[in-house]
């Protein structure tokens, strides 16, 4: 019991400090919450971007998708996709297709009217 009493009291000391530093913080004007919330706006949209994986959109399809149209077998799509992304005919991105899988998804790039 005596080291659950010690562990309590060094924690609350822990807290204690954390509490009077953001205290004295604030006091001196050094934690401006516009500024704060700006970098952590921008962390956390950045964090967001990586962790959520967006499902495969209509306008595109993956290599399962390719060899189900022409009966090739995975290597020989995977090394025709490949060269068409290199040629920058294509891009690929890694995402969820629509069964929920990890998968790379290619697309056509859109070309730019001018």
């Amino acid at each position: 019991m005596a080291k659950r009493r010690y562990q309590n009291q060094k924690s609350d000391r822990k807290i204690i400090v954390i509490a009077s530093d953001l205290h004295a913080g604030h006091r001196l004007g050094l934690m401006n919450p516009e500024k704060i919330t700006a970098p952590q706006n921008e962390a956390l949209s950045r964090i967001c971007e990586k962790v959520f994986e967006l499902p495969q959109q209509p306008d595109e399809f993956t290599r399962q998708d390719v060899m189900e149209k022409t009966g090739l077998n995975e290597k020989q799509v995977a090394y025709r996709l490949e060269k068409k992304v290199k040629k920058g005919i294509l891009t690929r991105r890694e995402g969820l297709n629509h069964a929920g899988y990890h998968s790379i998804l290619y697309k056509y790039v859109e070309e730019k009217e001018s």
